[in-house]
């Protein structure tokens, strides 16, 4: 879904990525959203956001969230975490708000997906039938998943 969006279209996914933290601590992101952006200095800014996934039959709790506030001062290259999961605490929303992490239930992932699916199949197809690259011109309106254009 989020290849298709508009502003997501400079960024490379790399997916079941291990990161090595300052402290030698190990992470894993289920999802790394890269973009490199052309900037007046030698070296060129990297920015990086993840999205990681709990798939849990009961609440995602606080002390996850904490895990990865640790997990984003360990490893500076994160900007920003996008936090999925099938059901969230109070208190891991509340630490998760004040942490600057994006909290995402599967629920609201696939209510996004239904709103935009014509949008989705059509840049699919036009992506197919033209065999090039999905540009922001094309179709998709620049509304399409608002909460994940937060980034």
């Amino acid at each position: 879904m989020i290849k298709y969006h508009p502003k997501f279209k400079d960024y490379k996914v790399r997916s079941n990525v291990a990161l090595k933290g300052r402290y030698g601590d190990k992470y894993k992101i289920d999802f790394l959203l890269i973009r490199e952006t052309k900037g007046n200095q030698v070296n060129d800014v990297i920015i990086i956001n993840g999205i990681i996934v709990k798939d849990w039959k009961r609440s995602l709790s606080y002390s996850v969230v904490f895990d990865i506030e640790k997990m984003i001062k360990n490893v500076p290259i994160i900007k920003k975490i996008i936090l999925i999961t099938n059901s969230f605490s109070q208190e891991a929303i509340y630490w998760a708000r004040r942490c600057n992490i994006l909290t995402l239930t599967a629920g609201e992932i696939i209510s996004i997906y239904n709103i935009y699916w014509k949008d989705i199949q059509k840049a699919i197809e036009l992506e197919k039938t033209s065999k090039l690259s999905f540009t922001s011109e094309q179709l998709i309106n620049d509304n399409c998943c608002s909460e994940l254009a937060l980034l």
